[in-house]
This record gives C-alpha cells, sequence and structure tokens, in this order.
C-alpha cells in the first residue's frame, strides 16, 4: 500500500528533522483498492472438490475446513486426538490453538464427522495404533515410518492438487485469485453463519 511504502520516506524526514505537511499528504493518496480473496467456496465447488479425490485423508480434509471454516495453519504438530471430542447428534467438537490465547472450539458436521472417522478407520486397519498424542492429519502412511503430523505446507500442496482436479475456475484479482484457497472456506463459513437470523450474532463472530 501506499502508507507502507511512504513510511521509509516518512522517517527519513523525521530522522533529519525536515517538517513536512504529512496530514495533508496522506488525504493525496489514491484510494485503496479492493483486495482479492472476497468471494466464498459454494457448496457445489466443495461438493466437487470432494468427488475429485479418491483419499479419505483428502476428503475428511476437504470436510474439515469447510465445517469449521479454521485457517489451514491450525493443522500442524500440537493438533492431536486429545484436542477432539465426540458430541451429540453424531457431531465432533474440536479445540483450535490448544494451549493459545487465541484458542476456541470449533465443531465438525455429521458428515465431516464421519469422513473423519473413515479416515483415521483406515489407519488403523494400516497398522497404525491411534491414542491421544497422535495428530488429527498425518502425512503419507509408510510402514515402519514415524507417524509425522501435516503441516502447513502440505495442505497447501494437498489442497493445490484437489482444486486443479475438481477442475473449479478462479480469477486472477490484483496478482490474487478472487477466490483464495484458504480464506475462500472461512468466508464460505461466515457469510453462512451470518445469514442465519437464529444465530446469535456474537456466538457467529467467535466461531
Amino acid at each position: 500500500s501506499y502508507s507502507k511504502q511512504l513510511n521509509r520516506v516518512y522517517r527519513f524526514f523525521v530522522m533529519n528533522r525536515i517538517p513536512l505537511y504529512w496530514e495533508i499528504i496522506r488525504k493525496m493518496y489514491p484510494p485503496k483498492q479492493k483486495s482479492a480473496g472476497f468471494k466464498p467456496w459454494t457448496t457445489e465447488q466443495i461438493r466437487e472438490m470432494i468427488l475429485a479425490t479418491t483419499s479419505k485423508r483428502n476428503r475428511a480434509l476437504v470436510h474439515f475446513l469447510a465445517s469449521t471454516g479454521a485457517r489451514i495453519g491450525v493443522i500442524d504438530d500440537r493438533f492431536t486426538m486429545k484436542y477432539l471430542e465426540d458430541i451429540s447428534d453424531d457431531c465432533k467438537a474440536v479445540l483450535l490453538y490448544p494451549n493459545d490465547n487465541e484458542e476456541y472450539w470449533a465443531f465438525l458436521t455429521p458428515e465431516a464427522s464421519r469422513a473423519l472417522d473413515e479416515y483415521h478407520e483406515e489407519r488403523r486397519k494400516r497398522g497404525e495404533t491411534i491414542n491421544v498424542n497422535s495428530p488429527i492429519f498425518r502425512r503419507d502412511y509408510s510402514c515402519g515410518k514415524k507417524v509425522i503430523p501435516m503441516q502447513r505446507s502440505g495442505i497447501i500442496s494437498i489442497m493445490y492438487r484437489v482444486i486443479r482436479s475438481a477442475d473449479l475456475e478462479r480469477t486472477k484479482v490484483n496478482h490474487h485469485f478472487d477466490t483464495q484457497m484458504d480464506h475462500g472456506f472461512r468466508k464460505r463459513f461466515n457469510t453462512i453463519m451470518k445469514l442465519k437470523n437464529n444465530v446469535n450474532s456474537n456466538v457467529a463472530e467467535k466461531l
């Protein structure tokens, strides 16, 4: 932005004790352009993502992001089974950013919960012993190898392939896609929550 670009100029004049009318200069800044990434993924697009992959892990991942509206970055080495709980109505609750000032509870729909259960059952059938310290999402299974949690870079790679396989069209605006890979899920979640008149606005904002 122009503000960031001129910060160095501002500091130069301040350090050299050269007075300028910065309030007037700021009023001359051109209007801000609307940033990209303002469009949500639609339900149909998410359905196409799920149909575009045969991987139980990737399907569970798409369901997880769509159901929680969480940032991809919440899935790291701290994201373990101890923070996943079964609740009523065949749903699950998951604690995001555990032991952090930003921690909060998110929830999985019955469909997303089933997809996650199917993925975990697949891991058990392949010989993995899953306990409270096991990652909710792990890197590709390899017999006899240490279980390694998924990280942000791996998830970005997976989602990029899923979106391409689903042949979903996105338009570039100001060097960014109009529907961002991660934020498209968050935007969809926020839009749906805000349109529900029976959902308390404070609760919606926290979620």
